[in-house]
């Protein structure tokens, strides 16, 4: 059990995976982007999993980054994402599972040693999993995953000082001209610095309700996950305090857990520009570390 810092870098040179566009919900049935992904590389294998309003497209840098590395990756597409926020109002958390876990039995099928790397929403998807249906991974990565209630909105009366989803800072038509973060996120444009395509104009009152479900169930049932694990999370994400992290690590009964933290101000950490390259390399080295896997190139 260990605990340990990441500290960023300068961001240099041109940014790879900056959207050539941007994807605004209605316009398409799936983003052309967002469909799910499978390559095969080798005899260990990891599903990625990715954010709440998200789509696999947020995790394909990681994803090219383990291929690279001779990792064999499928990334699934979550119901309701990826489409129109309408189809995310009709999502069910257990077909959230049921994705992941058709995405692990195509990956056991190729593989010898399996992985679950999950980004938000997929952090929880992963544990779930693992959690209900007992599953022997290799180990469990979560990045950003909220474990406990949301924080509150100091400017909104009780009960609304809650992040509601569809209440969120950009959440809502207009919102987006508004400035309601606290003042420590000021200090770096979030938006530029970390590429996202989610679902922009609006989101659904009952994405809220949604998403927690999930989260209220598993944060009962975390002392049931006992495979190696590694949670990552940076020291001031704007959305959901590192305190999610350390939440997580003292109740998961792993014996092989680690907690990792990033020293920036950001929540999709996989995308972000200052903070990809120490995701990347503390995933690999956790992947390395449980099954002998040897670097083939230098990677990103």
């Amino acid at each position: 059990m260990k605990q340990s810092t990441g500290r960023i870098a300068p961001a240099q040179g041109r940014d790879l995976y900056r959207p050539s566009r941007q994807y605004r919900a209605g316009r398409v049935n799936i983003w052309d982007d967002a469909h799910t992904y499978r390559i095969e590389a080798g005899d260990v294998g990891v599903v990625l999993m990715h954010a709440t309003f998200g789509s696999p497209w947020e995790m394909r840098p990681l994803a090219e980054f383990l291929v690279a590395h001779g990792i064999t990756v499928v990334c699934p597409l979550f119901q309701g994402h990826g489409s129109t926020p309408e189809a995310f109002a009709s999502a069910n958390p257990a077909k959230w599972i049921d994705d992941a876990r058709r995405a692990l039995r195509w990956l056991k099928e190729r593989t010898t040693k399996q992985f679950l790397v999950g980004q938000c929403l997929g952090g929880r998807v992963a544990m779930a999993l693992h959690v209900e249906d007992g599953i022997d991974v290799a180990g469990i990565v979560t990045i950003s995953t909220p474990f406990t209630a949301p924080p509150r909105m100091p400017f909104l009366p009780s009960p609304f000082d809650r992040w509601p989803i569809d209440l969120m800072p950009r959440s809502m038509p207009l919102f987006h001209r508004l400035n309601l973060v606290p003042d420590n996120t000021r200090r770096i444009n979030l938006h530029s610095l970390t590429p996202w395509r989610c679902y922009q104009l609006y989101r659904p009152a009952s994405a809220w309700e949604i998403v927690n479900r999930l989260r209220a169930k598993l944060s009962t049932q975390l002392h049931r996950v006992n495979v190696p694990c590694l949670i990552v999370h940076a020291e001031h994400d704007h959305l959901h305090p590192v305190e999610n992290a350390h939440y997580a690590y003292q109740r998961i009964s792993s014996a092989d857990k680690e907690l990792y933290t990033i020293d920036a101000v950001t929540h999709i950490v996989s995308t972000n520009v200052r903070t990809r390259h120490l995701v990347f390399k503390k995933v690999l080295r956790f992947i390395q570390d449980r099954t002998g896997v040897v670097q083939q190139n230098g990677g990103h």
